[in-house]
């Protein structure tokens, strides 16, 4: 293997194909299905929510119970609207393994609620209706938030959808004051600004802030932290270099991209940018041609966890350019990955043992289990 390649030249031209449109019924025909857990609560809103829908459209969506958690892929042959989270539901429990769900017992918290749309998730146009909540109260509310937006009519349509208020154990969630992203747009100027920014660990810096405000945009929908999260990028590409360790937090990039990337306070030409940034990063020496990470390739061993970073990079940006942009290469980084995870799969300690270069490695490894579905490290003894 050719560990040396640090550039393939991939190009983007144009968007991948927007999926925005959630259509559940359509000439009283229903065009999704809802889909619960084993609970009572579950039961009665679900029950809510399709006599409402029935009413309006005379489509009645039929109730499906998530059973398991390697079959809840196959739920998404039509649209889904799922409830709950993933401690009371396989579906988003399967979600929540793919990073493509934050919902559990301790996100929105009590009495809060999530309504957002995750939009062609598989690339086969199919959307979730996610009506998260970590308790019945949440629940209720997000039903309620919901059934607000049902309307009278033949068809129910929606677009996107991020109707977000965590409950009162997430009040330090609150919206920056005037003035904060200003302030950290000079900062991150500066940052990469900087004499020997590349070496200062600025590139570093600015792939971990956009990490960091796009997951702050998930979870409270205040849109100033997705314009922090453009605000990151742009730095990054006026520095110009990717930067030493600038892979720590790509893999963290390529999930929550794929989370908000729909959202309107981004335009096109914004998504375009954003897009080929995450590209730019991977099809290189701190991406999926890492070269610590290429030498492990093909090797059983265990690892360390500059390799497994990069790992979980190709395999999250992996699954997001192969399956929106139909790349063969993400594919290859992707077989790379579950390559590199296999040899750390049968060990029970990696490389090292000193306190986080010991768990993380192991974190890293537990993380790509789930997404993977490959579970040789916990069936393995």
């Amino acid at each position: 293997m050719d560990t040396d390649r640090r550039s393939t030249g991939l190009k983007i031209d144009k968007l991948k194909p927007t999926r925005l449109e959630t259509v559940l019924a359509a000439d009283g025909e229903p065009a999704g299905k809802i889909v619960i857990g084993d609970t009572p609560a579950h039961e009665r809103q679900a029950e809510r929510i399709a006599t409402r829908i029935e009413a309006a459209t005379g489509a009645r969506l039929p109730v499906v119970r998530a059973g398991d958690v390697r079959a809840s892929s196959g739920l998404l042959d039509t649209h889904v609207v799922a409830l709950g989270n993933m401690a009371d539901n396989p579906f988003i429990r399967w979600l929540y393994y793919q990073w493509w769900a934050i919902e559990d017992l301790c996100y929105p918290g009590e009495g809060g609620y999530t309504l957002r749309t995750l939009h062609n998730l598989l690339g086969n146009g199919r959307n979730v209706v996610l009506l998260g909540a970590s308790d019945e109260d949440g629940l209720d509310r997000a039903a309620s938030r919901f059934l607000s937006r049902v309307g009278n009519g033949e068809t129910l349509r929606l677009g996107w959808l991020m109707d977000v208020a965590p409950g009162p154990a997430f009040d330090s969630l609150t919206r920056p004051p005037d003035g904060w992203l200003d302030e950290r747009r000079e900062d991150y100027i500066r940052q990469v600004s900087q004499p020997h920014a590349s070496q200062a660990g600025a590139g570093h810096g600015m792939v971990t802030e956009a990490g960091r405000q796009g997951f702050a945009y998930h979870r409270t929908g205040y849109e100033v932290y997705a314009k922090a999260l453009r605000e990151a990028v742009d730095a990054h590409l006026e520095m110009g270099e990717h930067g030493v360790m600038a892979h720590f937090n790509v893999w963290w990039l390529a999930v929550i991209w794929d989370l908000i990337e729909e959202s309107p306070v981004f335009t096109d030409a914004d998504r375009l940018r954003i897009t080929r940034y995450l590209l730019w990063l991977m099809d290189s020496h701190e991406g999926a041609y890492n070269r610590f990470f290429r030498e492990g390739v093909g090797h059983r061993m265990v690892r360390q966890n500059h390799q497994t970073l990069v790992g979980l990079s190709s395999w999250f940006a992996g699954r997001y350019f192969a399956t929106h942009y139909g790349m063969p290469e993400a594919e290859e980084w992707q077989a790379a990955s579950a390559d590199l995870f296999k040899g750390q799969a049968e060990s029970f300690k990696p490389t090292e043992d000193a306190n986080a270069y010991q768990w993380t490695t192991l974190d890293h490894l537990l993380t790509y289990t789930l997404a993977s579905g490959d579970e040789t490290y916990v069936e393995n003894g």
